[in-house]
């Protein structure tokens, strides 16, 4: 059990190795993802009622669009329309999830987020919590769009913190100059956002990353259901590396299931 409220530097280790053994013997980095968060929202747990404290976990890539397969091809296109071409374009990829709804559990129902394309620099930046997380990672959004291997050993992301979820500025569409069907979109997608926290009553948002060795930005988002100070997210961010060393080895091959 992790109390997320007081996050120590034992527990990085102690549940990066957590994170590791669950993901041995995974076949693809999807299965290898869905073991870790699912290790993350059920351990996170009140100390004094052992309930759990997170009510989403997720992790995402960004991964090429010509590497994906005709259905999740088809996925960006429908909902991105023109603005979706194979010529260097990489998309943002759910890949594990884990929450207390139903639909949290698998990336098949997500309606928006299973792949979004990364098509331009406008558009990448009027994506709700994406651009926030992108600044404060402390990584230029050019290389989240077009990923440089070079990179990879030399860039340690800071971690994505919003104190106060409810009413949070992250979590609106961050630019309002994007093309009209888009920015309807992404007003949809703060919406429901917006919408499942007041829900939920949730507290803080977290996120912590890094870049794989294909220079591609891997990252696990968190939504609290208790006030998470910034020293935790600082903490939290130690368990970056062993995300990284537990699916770096299907960079370059088996990504989805």
């Amino acid at each position: 059990m992790y109390d997320l409220a007081n996050f120590t530097e034992a527990d990085v280790a102690n549940c990066g190795e957590a994170l590791l053994s669950a993901a041995s013997g995974a076949s693809s980095m999807e299965e290898a993802t869905y073991s870790m968060v699912r290790v993350l929202y059920e351990n996170i747990l009140d100390p004094a009622t052992g309930e759990t404290t997170t009510a989403l976990v997720r992790f995402y890539k960004t991964h090429p669009y010509d590497q994906l397969d005709a259905e999740l091809q088809a996925f960006a296109r429908d909902i991105f329309g023109p603005t979706v071409t194979s010529d260097g374009l990489h998309c943002l990829c759910l890949l594990g999830t884990a929450g207390d709804i139903f639909e949290a559990n698998d990336r098949a129902y997500s309606k928006i987020h299973q792949a979004l394309p990364l098509a331009s620099a406008e558009l990448a930046s009027g994506i709700p919590m994406l651009s926030p997380a992108i600044h404060q990672f402390g990584i230029d959004l050019s290389a989240v769009m077009r990923p440089d291997p070079a990179l990879a050993g030399n860039v340690s992301l800071n971690p994505f913190y919003v104190p106060e979820a409810q009413g949070s500025p992250e979590m609106a569409v961050q630019n309002v100059s994007v093309p009209e069907r888009n920015k309807e979109i992404f007003e949809g997608m703060a919406q429901y956002a917006g919408e499942f926290v007041v829900q939920y009553d949730l507290k803080s948002l977290l996120g912590f990353g890094g870049l794989l060795s294909s220079g591609e930005l891997f990252f696990i988002f968190i939504m609290t259901k208790i006030p998470v100070p910034r020293s935790v997210a600082e903490t939290l961010k130690g368990l970056a590396g062993y995300v990284k060393d537990a699916v770096e080895p299907f960079v370059g091959n088996k990504v989805f299931a």
